[in-house]
C-alpha cells in the first residue's frame, strides 16, 4: 500500500488525546519568564499525583541530593524547565 492510499484510509480517524488542563497550564507557566517557582509550585500542588511524581524524580538517585526535597517548588527548581516539560508531557499522556 502506498503512502497516499494509507493517508486516505486514515484520514479523519487519527486523533491525538489532549493533555489535562492542569498540565497545559503548567507548561504555559514554564515558558512565562514572569512566573516564579512559587507560583509554579502552587499550580503543581493542585494535582497530587503530579506532585508525587515530581517529588519522586527530584529525590531520585540521579540528583544525589544530601537532604530530601519536600517542597514542590524546590523540586521544580531542581528539575529545571526542560525536565519539567518532559515530565509533564509524559505524565499527561499516561493519564489520557
Amino acid at each position: 500500500m502506498n503512502t497516499q492510499a494509507l493517508k486516505g484510509k486514515l484520514a479523519g480517524k487519527l486523533t491525538l488525546p489532549s493533555l489535562p488542563e492542569v498540565i497545559v497550564k503548567i507548561q504555559k507557566m514554564l515558558h512565562d519568564p514572569s512566573v516564579g517557582m512559587r507560583e509554579l509550585g502552587e499550580e503543581l500542588a493542585s494535582d497530587p499525583p503530579l506532585t508525587a511524581r515530581v517529588l519522586r524524580v527530584a529525590n531520585s538517585a540521579y540528583y544525589s541530593l544530601s537532604v530530601p526535597v519536600l517542597d514542590i517548588s524546590h523540586a521544580a527548581a531542581i528539575l529545571g524547565m526542560d525536565t519539567m516539560n518532559t515530565l509533564l508531557i509524559q505524565v499527561g499522556l499516561n493519564n489520557v
